[in-house]
C-alpha cells in the first residue's frame, strides 16, 4: 500500500524518521497546536499533510526562522 499524503501525527513522525528527517512526534504536535502547521481534525484527532510539514521546515512560505549559526567566542556568557 502506498503511503498517503495525509496522516495522523504518529504516522507522519514515523515516516519522517524512516526517511532521515529529525522531526519528533512531540515537535509536530507542538507545531500543530500553535497553528504553525495546518491540520484537519477528525473528532479530536489532527490529520496533517506531509507536504505541509515539509513546507514549514523548508521555510517555503517565507517564514522568519533564521538559519542556525555557530556562536563566536567561548560560548559562556557572563551575567
Amino acid at each position: 500500500m502506498a503511503d498517503a499524503d495525509i496522516g495522523s501525527i504518529p504516522t507522519r513522525a514515523k515516516w519522517f524518521k524512516e526517511n532521515g528527517y529529525p522531526f519528533s512526534e512531540y515537535t509536530l504536535r507542538k507545531l500543530v497546536k500553535s497553528g504553525a502547521i495546518r491540520a484537519r481534525y477528525v473528532g479530536p484527532k489532527p490529520l496533517v499533510s506531509r507536504n505541509e510539514i515539509l513546507r514549514y521546515f523548508q521555510c517555503l512560505d517565507g517564514c522568519d526562522n533564521a538559519p542556525a549559526t555557530m556562536a563566536t567566542g567561548s560560548g559562556i556568557r557572563r551575567l
